[in-house]
């Protein structure tokens, strides 16, 4: 069939309640010598059947999705909060998100992944221990690229103390370190494994305060509650170990057991690990943590010069009092001791 000048374009699209219809689009232009059109594919098109309007058989048109942004709506946690991203091509009740090489559905237009804003958007909550990366969106139209963020190495030497391992990097709780990759911006999710006052280890979302212009290296905080793990960027599959080292600020003798046996020592401080095998040096005696409900008991305290709570920025330690005990104080976790 002949093309004509007034020739309009028909194509199969879907809504944002996973309700198909069509559109009718004008084309940019027409040769009808050649026998061409050039048109633009709406942005809520699905794949589906595309034809001239004078044309009731038309054919088979593929819609891939794309994906070109991703993030957090809130700095909590990874696990078990709201990612969003962002592209086109998306379709409710028939889409899937693959974090790493986990594939989330969207099992119905009611419950699943929802797809909003004219197809462009998707929101999902991230399953506890899914990968950050790499992320992709597929349909029934195929699957996009993953989405183009990288994280290569980390760049941090921690201000006091001595990390576990001289040659990996290492920073204080609050120490500014610096990560490299490509595609980073100060908008990205960097995902730092954290520990509360009881012991649980869990992560959080920090954003990086700078970037450099070629977008290779960011400047990110190390959260105070932060332990020694891996860091990551949501939408990169990389991980890059971090030693944390605590720090000490103060010490105060709180009790003396009426027998002169033991004194009760509370310290101030960051980076105190409840349980774990965390040791708290006192002379040449050593007080270990073995474990979450025994022996020293961690817990948060309010800092006024910094206007935060420091989740595990106190700890309450039972000291033998006995020859060695009177020397320097130390506190030691998996990532190294504290400058005494």
């Amino acid at each position: 069939m002949g093309l004509l000048a007034t020739d309009r374009v028909v194509f199969t699209t879907l809504n944002d309640s996973g309700t198909p219809s069509e559109t009718t689009v004008t084309p940019t232009a027409v040769d009808v010598a050649a026998g061409t059109l050039t048109v633009a594919v709406p942005g809520n098109a699905t794949t589906g059947r595309v034809r001239l309007e004078r044309d009731r058989t038309g054919l088979l048109l593929q819609v891939v999705p794309t994906l070109t942004d991703v993030a957090m709506t809130s700095t909590s946690s990874y696990g078990g909060s709201n990612l969003q991203l962002s592209g086109s091509g998306y379709a409710e009740g028939v889409s899937a998100v693959l974090l790493g090489g986990q594939r989330l559905e969207d099992l119905s237009r009611s419950f699943g992944l929802d797809v909003f804003s004219t197809a462009t958007r998707i929101n999902l909550t991230v399953p506890d221990g899914a990968a950050t990366g790499p992320i992709r969106v597929s349909t029934v139209g195929g699957t996009s690229a993953a989405f183009g963020i990288t994280l290569s190495g980390l760049v941090g030497t921690a201000g006091s103390g001595t990390p576990a391992n001289a040659g990996q990097p290492s920073a204080n709780p609050g120490q500014t370190i610096t990560l490299q990759g490509a595609g980073l911006d100060t908008g990205m999710d960097v995902v730092f494994q954290t520990v509360d006052a009881a012991g649980n280890v869990g992560d959080l979302i920090v954003r990086p305060s700078a970037v450099n212009a070629a977008g290779t290296e960011v400047q990110v905080r190390v959260p105070y509650e932060a332990i020694t793990g891996n860091v990551r960027v949501v939408g990169s599959a990389a991980a890059v170990a971090l030693q944390v080292l605590p720090m000490v600020t103060d010490v105060q003798v709180e009790s003396v057991a009426a027998d002169g046996s033991s004194a009760q020592v509370l310290m101030t401080g960051f980076g105190f690990v409840e349980g774990q095998n965390s040791e708290y040096r006192f002379g040449s005696r050593t007080v270990l943590d073995a474990g979450k409900t025994s022996g020293p008991d961690v817990f948060s305290r309010f800092d006024s010069a910094l206007g935060v709570t420091v989740a595990n920025g106190q700890v309450r330690v039972t000291v033998p009092l006995t020859d060695g005990v009177f020397g320097a104080i130390v506190v030691k976790t998996a990532g190294g001791a504290s400058a005494s």
